[in-house]
């Protein structure tokens, strides 16, 4: 490296500092001056890395969200139609039965279609193990 290529800098820095970088340039057999040129490198260096890791996460993780956003529209789509199905089946099945139900029962037979909504919410509301298992089997 000539002179041209290279520049002065002057700086302080606190005693216990020069001390440390001293004991260990001479535990390293280099000059103090080499040390700091090494460390300011070193240092250069990593932030270069932890910069170009950034973009290599930012990097997968745009590529990882337009392959999956697709798959879990999808998906998304799928359990909409099921719900439907589902709500349309439950109420196929209610007015069918509701035929059978004669007139003096109707309002015990609308209690117990209220109370099975209910039982319904609250069912959808628990956490199911065996869902919870064998998504972190997916994991």
């Amino acid at each position: 490296m000539n002179n041209s290529e290279r520049h002065r800098m002057s700086f302080w820095i606190m005693d216990n500092t020069h001390k440390q970088l001293k004991k260990l340039a001479d535990r390293k057999m280099i000059s103090t001056s080499e040390l700091v040129r090494q460390m300011i490198t070193k240092s250069l260096s990593i932030q270069a890395t932890k910069d170009d890791m950034d973009e290599i996460r930012s990097n997968i993780r745009a590529e990882l969200e337009s392959y999956l956003k697709p798959q879990v529209n999808r998906i998304i789509k799928c359990v909409i139609k099921g719900g439907i199905a589902s709500s349309a089946g439950y109420y196929l099945n209610a007015k069918a039965i509701s035929s059978f139900v004669p007139d003096y029962m109707q309002e015990d037979y609308e209690v117990a279609l209220r109370e099975s909504k209910k039982l319904g919410v609250a069912h959808m509301q628990v956490r199911d193990r065996k869902v919870d298992e064998l998504m972190e089997e997916k994991e």
